[in-house]
């Protein structure tokens, strides 16, 4: 059986990224959490290269802007699509692909799925 392509998901709050792992798991992805955006760009540098990254914004060390910016500029990286999911309101200069509220589950899932099956 092929192995299922991988989501990176980021994000500082425990409960929020269990929440995060469980959607992209639901959706065929296989989860590779990381507790902020430093964690999550040590994971890229380190040879990951997922089918998605689902992020948060606001994160110690590194959030979620300055995780997209560092992605945007990596060409190794630049074109892994990029998820956010957060309280704060979408940034005009974001980068992201999509950016949802904490509460739409069904339409991050709905993306989820659809990177899914484009990956497999």
């Amino acid at each position: 059986m092929p192995e299922l392509p991988s989501a990176l998901v980021v994000d500082d709050d425990p409960v929020s990224l269990m929440l995060l792992s469980a959607w992209a798991s639901g959706a065929g992805l296989k989860p590779a959490p990381a507790a902020d955006g430093l964690a999550a760009h040590r994971i890229l540098l380190s040879g990951l290269r997922p089918a998605v990254i689902v992020t948060d914004i606001d994160m110690p060390k590194l959030d979620g802007l300055g995780l997209i910016k560092r992605v945007r500029e990596n060409v190794a990286l630049s074109t892994i699509p990029v998820i956010v999911v957060s309280s704060h309101p979408p940034e005009d200069e974001h980068d992201a692909d999509h950016w949802f509220g904490k509460g739409e589950s069904a339409r991050v899932t709905s993306v989820l799925r659809a990177v899914a099956a484009s990956a497999g």
